[in-house]
């Protein structure tokens, strides 16, 4: 694991390896994950703490996408209890 300021992290995975971020997200523990991806197809995932620490946490190649399937709401058995008011 790497610790670093962030914005030299981040200037370098540009630099070194053409990676830009394609994913954010935040933790239950306030952390932000964020996921960089070259064209190449490398890819690092940078973890940021709320006290502002940022850690390179993995790296690799091979990276691809896929669509996102619609999200449907299951269905509900006729056997189901409902909640009482």
């Amino acid at each position: 694991m790497v610790i670093q300021d962030r914005d030299h992290l981040i200037q370098w995975l540009k630099d070194k390896f053409g990676e830009s971020r394609r994913i954010i997200g935040k933790v239950k523990t306030g952390h932000v994950l964020e996921i960089f991806v070259s064209k190449k197809g490398t890819w690092t995932v940078l973890i940021t703490t709320p006290e502002g620490i940022t850690m390179l946490t993995s790296s690799g190649d091979a990276w691809q996408e896929f669509e996102l399937e619609e999200m449907k709401e299951p269905k509900k058995e006729s056997k189901q209890l409902e909640m009482e008011t």
